[in-house]
């Protein structure tokens, strides 16, 4: 499971592999990676931001990729045994978690995930883990940096006079046991490109924001001569034509905005 996060507090964006979930709805956290300049410690976050106290709460975790590692465990009323921590803003000690999912190796550290509760930061040793890094799986390739799109621009020439073949879209929302679940959980968006000057190439967005499609219209060409690629926020933008930011995007143009892209050759 990957997410991006939002620290208010630093007002810092950085993305990171998700290592536990921790209680349900208005206390949910999720417990993540810091990036190596701040420390490289575990941390929980709040899903909800709270501090702005309104009724409609924006959140501090955008989920990119849903899907549950296969060694996570699942723990409903977890109590602790001797420790107890009574946060500032609460008149309860906390003595137990409603819901745990997540390394069986961070509910057996009683001490160190009271830390955690509490606000404190814990290096990801205290729980026999290692900082784990994004699995590029595969003939992938992530487009997290500068040199990355470079490298992108520079294998597909700039998208000159390539086309768009195919775009297909997936929510996460759909039926499941005659119900329809409503929650667009995976947000993702693949689109396969052709070209002359070499083979064809797919680019995945992950935890997808933006896609407006706009098709060629009659009597005009549909191939695109540039294309825009910049990351701002931990968010990447894509666009069929030449955008210098993000203001300039307009109706006219196909473009997309994620938390994550990946690309190969197909």
């Amino acid at each position: 499971m990957r997410v991006r996060v939002y620290d208010k507090d630093k007002a810092l964006f950085f993305k990171s592999d998700v290592y536990a979930k921790i209680n349900p709805g208005y206390f949910e956290k999720y417990l993540v990676l810091m990036p190596e300049a701040e420390g490289g410690c575990l941390k929980l976050y709040d899903y909800l931001d709270k501090s702005e106290g309104d009724s409609s709460l924006s959140v501090n975790i955008n989920v990119i990729n849903p899907e549950y590692p296969c060694e996570w465990i699942e723990r409903e009323n977890v109590n602790f045994s001797n420790t107890k921590i009574k946060p500032d803003e609460t008149d309860e000690a906390i003595d137990k978690v409603e819901y745990y999912i997540g390394y069986k190796g961070i509910l057996e550290n009683e001490r160190a995930l009271l830390a955690l509760l509490d606000g404190q930061t814990v290096h990801p040793t205290e729980f026999h883990l290692s900082p784990t890094k994004q699995e590029h799986k595969g003939d992938w390739n992530y487009v997290e940096t500068k040199d990355d799109i470079d490298s992108l621009m520079k294998c597909f020439f700039g998208f000159h006079d390539s086309v768009i073949v195919s775009l297909d879209y997936v929510s996460g929302s759909g039926k499941q046991n005659e119900e329809i679940v409503v929650g667009d959980s995976m947000r993702k968006v693949s689109v396969k490109f052709d070209t002359c000057w070499c083979s064809s190439i797919e680019l995945v967005f992950e935890g997808l924001l933006t896609l407006n499609l706009c098709p060629s219209r009659d009597n005009y060409s549909s191939e695109i001569d540039i294309a825009s690629i910049f990351i701002k926020d931990e968010v990447v933008y894509f666009a069929t034509g030449y955008v210098e930011d993000i203001c300039s995007f307009s109706d006219d143009i196909t473009w997309m905005s994620a938390f994550s892209l990946k690309w190969r050759f197909v």
